[in-house]
């Protein structure tokens, strides 16, 4: 009985001892090149032609993120449509809340401004992308947004 009693707390012990190491496991945290994997994006079929690279400080300035030391790439299409790809990359977790924060609100003032210019692409706006992960936030519009966002989050993984 000694035996069972000493065999039983033992294994108790061992997890203990393992436990942090079997939760750490199960939480992977993502790195994403937010270059390569945004022209990977843009690059695919969902994109018409007129897809262009806005740049950096243009996009930080429409999105109002005043925060220090975001990375940011971007796409827009031309003509007037809703489409957008955008990847930010924040240093701090409580900067990517912020940058979503931010990001949502970009989308709703969009849809504002899209229902009296081009009402048809307040569609793609209602079912904008927005998605935060670690340190990270992405924006898609698109009208192929069920499987964009399929796509993006196979990155995420």
């Amino acid at each position: 009985m000694n035996r069972y009693k000493l065999s039983k707390g033992l294994i108790l012990v061992l997890l203990l001892i393992m436990m942090p190491y079997i939760s750490g496991c199960s939480h992977k945290k993502v790195v994403l090149d937010i270059e390569k994997v945004a022209s990977e994006i843009a690059s695919k079929d969902y994109f018409g032609e007129d897809f262009f690279t806005v740049e950096s400080n243009a996009i930080l300035q429409m999105y109002g993120v005043e925060i220090k030391d975001v990375k940011v790439v971007g796409y827009k299409s031309s003509g007037g449509l809703a489409d957008e790809l955008t990847f930010f990359e924040a240093t701090n977790e409580e900067d990517a809340k912020s940058v979503y924060d931010l990001a949502s609100e970009h989308i709703a003032d969009s849809k504002e401004g899209y229902q009296s210019y081009k009402p048809d692409e307040v569609y793609k706006l209602e079912h904008a992308i927005l998605l935060r992960e670690g340190n990270y936030v992405i924006v898609c519009v698109n009208g192929s947004y069920d499987d964009l966002k399929t796509l993006i989050k196979s990155y995420l993984k």
